[in-house]
């Protein structure tokens, strides 16, 4: 007796999962430099002097994280490891060097724009990573949605006369004046006593 069997069926499957969303045009042109130059992610890391790290470069290239999500000084830093003028990077990415806004700050009322600069001006070859101050946001500060209430009175005047001796020195700074304004009581005092 023969065992009659068709033909084993062959599926073709592609390499991993279906991108979820095609990959922006800015991305394609990192990594398309980076290969133009006969680079690694590592060598371009390098290159930064690891203000870029290589795991950076690979979401950049893949598209993973957004070229506008990382800090100035290290676009910059990327452009020049790329061997591009920052005329020449914003041309081919299409993302300009530019940050029209370092700080937005508002009082309920209105807002205020504070240093707006050109970043390709940063000499990055010049500093390090560990030259760059923490950002606002990573040292847990966070800007009021309202306008502070104003410090009382009596507060002021018992830190401008309490505050010489030793034991109540604190009383003059301004957090501390903030956090004892901002506990409810009853009633404000009047005096400083």
């Amino acid at each position: 007796m023969f065992l009659v069997s068709s033909p084993a069926q062959t599926t073709i499957m592609a390499r991993g999962p279906e991108p979820k969303a095609p990959r922006p045009a800015w991305s394609t042109a990192l990594r398309a430099r980076r290969i133009q130059l006969n680079l690694r992610q590592e060598d371009v890391a390098a290159r930064t002097e690891d203000l870029v790290s290589q795991g950076t470069i690979s979401d950049l290239e893949r598209g993973k994280t957004h070229l506008m999500n990382i800090t100035a000084p290290r676009v910059v830093a990327l452009a020049d490891a790329l061997e591009w003028t920052p005329q020449d990077f914003e041309k081919a990415t299409g993302v300009p060097i530019w940050r029209s806004v370092d700080l937005m700050v508002s009082d309920g009322k209105q807002t205020f724009y504070v240093e707006s600069k050109h970043v390709a001006d940063v000499d990055v070859k010049a500093r390090r990573r560990s030259d760059y101050p923490a950002s606002a946001a990573s040292t847990g500060y966070r800007i009021p949605r309202s306008a502070p209430r104003p410090i009382d009175s009596a507060l002021l005047k018992a830190a401008e006369e309490y505050g010489d001796k030793t034991e109540l020195a604190p009383l003059r700074e301004y957090r501390w004046l903030r956090t004892l304004n901002d506990i409810p009581f009853k009633r404000r005092p009047v005096t400083p006593e």
